[in-house]
């Protein structure tokens, strides 16, 4: 079964867009916190949402929410043309819900359970 369920903050999104064949598309992506021995790390997600959804995202949910998502992982690879090979995984959202209770600090942060973990300013997306 391909299922995944995110729980974190928006930490970016792209404007709405439309495909070719005219299909309503959102790019966010989500940071989540994972236990580690000193101090939580941060992992940040990509997440796609997709025609309706995709709209509806575009009005109610914004940088710094705390949102649970809930869809299907998807990857992607591609040669570029010095011919290096590049793999992408990201969720293709089927549920987004914005929850009412925000997790740590706003402000390009993460946070949880007191903790708050900066976030680095290369991400790869």
């Amino acid at each position: 079964m391909n299922q995944c369920q995110l729980l974190g903050k928006v930490f970016r999104m792209t404007g709405l867009a439309y495909g070719k064949k005219g299909g309503a598309y959102l790019a966010l992506t989500i940071s989540t916190l994972r236990p580690a021995k000193d101090r939580p790390e941060i992992d940040f997600h990509r997440v796609t949402a997709l025609g309706e959804l995709a709209e509806w995202a575009q009005q109610q949910v914004h940088e710094g929410d705390t949102v649970f998502v809930a869809g299907h992982l998807r990857s992607s690879k591609w040669e570029d043309a010095q011919g290096g090979k590049h793999y992408k995984y990201e969720v293709v959202a089927d549920l987004i819900s914005v929850c009412p209770v925000q997790l740590g600090k706003s402000g390009g942060q993460a946070g949880g359970a007191g903790v708050t973990v900066e976030a680095p300013e290369d991400i790869p997306f």
